[in-house]
């Protein structure tokens, strides 16, 4: 009798490519995979994508790299529904039911991780739970699914294709010359964020155009997320777009922040609407930042002295307050910085910048404040740090104006002031 095909083509060739990938990731060669399994004729049709007529070598090839093949297919609909959700929860921005869906979906599919479809789900789902909960660095994971993720359902690649983004916009420099522009370059090529059917997506890809500087374009696409999110009453989607919205006008120096403004506080006003309060925060952020940059220090100080009580935005915020009381010499606000060793979100760069601050607020001699600058401050900045750049810029500004009899000190200072022009 002969011997039943329990592997549809279809899968094999499927298998077939994620046995590859995983045979690269693992350093084994295809001669180690083939050993024993099947006669390289068999092995050479398997690089062509033409299956061969029984299951043996998949099976054997899947024993070395250590997986199996799921013949019932009995959580196919578990997953697909999973995805689903899962999808829908982070349109939603809902990070209570994104967290608790990746959790239970990884825990229902744990005993079936030997088997290599059903792993490339579970590694799916953790690599966005890493990503937006625990905070783990997710680049090994980003290689693998930019190359694996065309083999798993449309769901679950759209929220692949979201964490691959944000990642890589995160950590990765898309500036030309940079170590890791060639990267950057060839991970947005394979994403194809512009031709995604995924609204979240549609935002990353407004994101892309941004810092691309294709400014209108970027915008065109933010409006017509706002019209969609507007009749969906997504209330959290309509605060990421005003986020990027906000970033963008700062960038385009638009008149119609003011619309934008409004639109956004009076969400926020509505007791009755439940929104995202970090998504809160970072659009009020971005207004401060705005307002801080085009020197309207009244306005930016409303929002920084909201944005300051949260831990994540306390560090910008507590810098720009107190670079605000000396540009404005008022200071008659009850704000007071904290020693940098109470900052409970700061990064070891920003320790410098805080503590330049803290020092200047306890009122350090001027000369070793210019020397802070020169020995420390201005290691520290790196090229396509705008927001610490422009922070630095005015505190030179400011520093002069009170240098008129300190012909050194005038001297140093702008000699530093040079080499910031010239960063």
């Amino acid at each position: 009798m002969a011997e039943e095909i329990v592997i549809s083509n279809k899968n094999k060739i499927r298998v077939g490519r994620l046995i590859r990938i995983y045979q690269k990731e693992m350093g084994i060669t295809l001669f180690d995979l083939i050993e024993n399994v099947c006669s390289r004729q068999v092995a050479t049709n398997f690089n062509k994508d033409i299956p061969a007529k029984n299951d043996e070598f998949y099976l054997g090839a899947l024993a070395k790299l250590g997986f199996n093949y799921n013949y019932r297919h009995d959580m196919d609909d578990y997953i697909l529904n999973q995805c689903r959700l899962l999808r829908d929860a982070v349109e939603w921005y809902d990070t209570k039911m994104m967290e608790k869906i990746c959790y239970e979906t990884i825990k229902r599919l744990e005993p079936y991780r030997k088997y290599i479809i059903e792993y490339e789900y579970i590694r799916a789902f953790e690599m966005i739970y890493k990503y937006y909960f625990v905070n783990i660095n997710v680049e090994k994971e980003t290689d693998h699914f930019i190359n694996s993720m065309k083999y798993l359902n449309q769901d679950i690649v759209d929220l692949l294709i979201n964490v691959i983004f944000k990642f890589c916009y995160k950590y990765y420099d898309s500036v030309e010359g940079s170590k890791s522009y060639k990267k950057a370059v060839f991970i947005f090529n394979k994403l194809d964020l512009e031709h995604s059917e995924y609204s979240v997506n549609q935002l990353n890809y407004a994101v892309y155009l941004l810092t691309l500087k294709y400014h209108f374009d970027s915008l065109k696409i933010l409006i017509a997320l706002e019209d969609e999110y507007k009749a969906k009453k997504n209330y959290n989607g309509l605060l990421l777009v005003y986020n990027r919205i906000f970033w963008l006008i700062g960038n385009i120096q638009e008149k119609s922040l003011d619309k934008y403004e409004e639109h956004f506080n009076e969400m926020v006003n509505i007791a009755a609407i439940n929104i995202n309060k970090e998504l809160v925060l970072q659009g009020q952020m971005n207004l401060a930042m705005i307002y801080f940059e085009n020197e309207n220090y009244e306005k930016a100080k409303q929002y920084y002295l909201k944005t300051f009580k949260c831990e994540k935005f306390y560090v910008k915020s507590a810098i720009c307050l107190k670079l605000i009381e000396y540009c404005e010499n008022d200071f008659t606000s009850d704000f007071v910085m904290q020693p940098v060793e109470n900052c409970k979100i700061i990064t070891e760069r920003e320790k410098v910048f805080y503590e330049y601050y803290y020092m200047k607020s306890m009122n350090c001699d001027i000369t070793n404040l210019i020397n802070y600058l020169d020995s420390f401050v201005l290691p520290n900045i790196e090229s396509n740090d705008s927001f610490y750049y422009i922070v630095f810029i005015k505190e030179i500004k400011c520093l002069s104006k009170t240098l008129d009899h300190h012909e050194l000190n005038r001297r140093k200072l702008m000699k530093i002031f040079d080499k910031f022009r010239k960063m």
